[in-house]
C-alpha cells in the first residue's frame, strides 16, 4: 500500500539542488577513486578498495 505524500515545492526545490550537489560529488570522487553509487533517498555511498584511500577521503 502506497501513501501519497505531498510535497512542498520549496521542499522539492531545496531536495533537487541537494541531490545535483551530491551528483557533482559523485563525478569528482570518480575521477580520483573509481566507484560511487546514488541511492534513492539521495544519500551518497562511496565504495573504496584501498583503506589508505577511504582514510584520507574521511579527512578531506
Amino acid at each position: 500500500m502506497l501513501e501519497k505524500v505531498s510535497i512542498r515545492k520549496e521542499n522539492m526545490l531545496s531536495h533537487k539542488r541537494m541531490i545535483a550537489n551530491l551528483e557533482k560529488v559523485q563525478l569528482l570522487i570518480k575521477e580520483k577513486i573509481g566507484k560511487t553509487s546514488m541511492k534513492q533517498n539521495g544519500k551518497l555511498r562511496i565504495v573504496v578498495a584501498n583503506k589508505k584511500e577511504r582514510d584520507l577521503l574521511i579527512e578531506a
